[in-house]
């Protein structure tokens, strides 16, 4: 029963790590999209205040993205 008791601690203690190690990773990963998102945005709203164009930049830009990367998702832009 000892062992028993053992191998459940031991168990416990290494599924809560994995679950901490996701946790950070999920952390660090959204924090990078924000700071790229942030960025991505950025430009765009330089851009299109340089150069006079309108929002549907943003549409010819989205779609351009999705031809050149494929299988990323989230640069759609939002429906209106």
């Amino acid at each position: 029963m000892n062992k028993i008791l053992a191998y459940n601690s031991f168990f416990g203690e290494i599924i809560d790590t994995i679950n901490s190690a996701r946790y950070q990773a999920f952390k660090s990963l959204n924090r990078f999209h924000i700071g790229q998102n942030f960025e991505i945005g950025r430009i765009i709203v330089k851009n299109i205040e340089k150069n006079e164009w309108g929002q549907s930049i943003v549409d010819t830009l989205s779609k351009d993205i999705n031809k050149q990367i494929d299988g990323v998702k989230g640069y759609s832009p939002i429906e209106r």
